[in-house]
């Protein structure tokens, strides 16, 4: 490790570690030498000294916390999933009724698309269609593509994405009406 010398009120001092430069007064202006060096500088200009003062500066700036790990624990009290974050808190619970059908949003997705925004539009259209394609599915007492009966598993999955796909659809709605009204404030003021 290098050991500078500093010449501080007219007069040499040191040799000093890095750690040491500060306690000895050595600021941006200071004039330094280390074996290796030509001729003295000021520690402005030296990389070593640079460096070792911006990780000193940032360490002050940003005194360090006690950083607390985040771990999930999966609890099984009351038969239930119930996952709790580092600090305790439990997740909100899903209020989702699934045995009940989604609402069908096709509507207002055309709507967004024809009127705010269509390229998220159209993929709420999509989002839409398949949500309801979903629970039609889901109805059925034979399954479409392999004609076996849907078992109670599959129609509860089934029943799950059809509900999850009228989620994103109704956030991509929301989306496309706010893009829609950005690009319409945008137009107008251009004019």
């Amino acid at each position: 490790m290098a050991k500078y010398f500093v010449m501080i009120d007219g007069e040499q001092k040191g040799p000093f570690s890095l750690q040491e430069l500060p306690e000895n007064g050595v600021g941006p202006d200071t004039y330094v030498w280390c074996k290796g060096m030509a001729d003295w500088q000021q520690s402005r200009e030296v990389a070593d000294i640079c460096r070792f003062y911006r990780n000193r500066l940032f360490d002050i700036m940003h005194p360090s916390a006690p950083v607390k790990e985040v771990s999930i624990e999966q609890s099984t009290d009351d038969g239930e999933d119930d996952y709790r974050f580092g600090i305790g808190l439990p997740m909100p619970p899903d209020t989702t009724n699934y045995s009940e059908r989604p609402p069908s949003l096709m509507a207002m997705a055309i709507l967004v698309t024809l009127l705010c925004f269509p390229v998220t539009g159209i993929v709420a259209i999509y989002l839409s269609y398949m949500s309801q394609k979903m629970w039609k599915e889901s109805e059925r007492d034979v399954n479409s593509i392999n004609g076996k009966p849907i078992s109670q598993q599959d129609r509860e999955f089934l029943r799950h994405s059809a509900h999850d796909y009228a989620r994103k659809g109704k956030m991509l709605i929301g989306i496309s009406f706010f893009l829609g009204f950005i690009v319409y404030a945008l137009v107008a003021q251009m004019l």
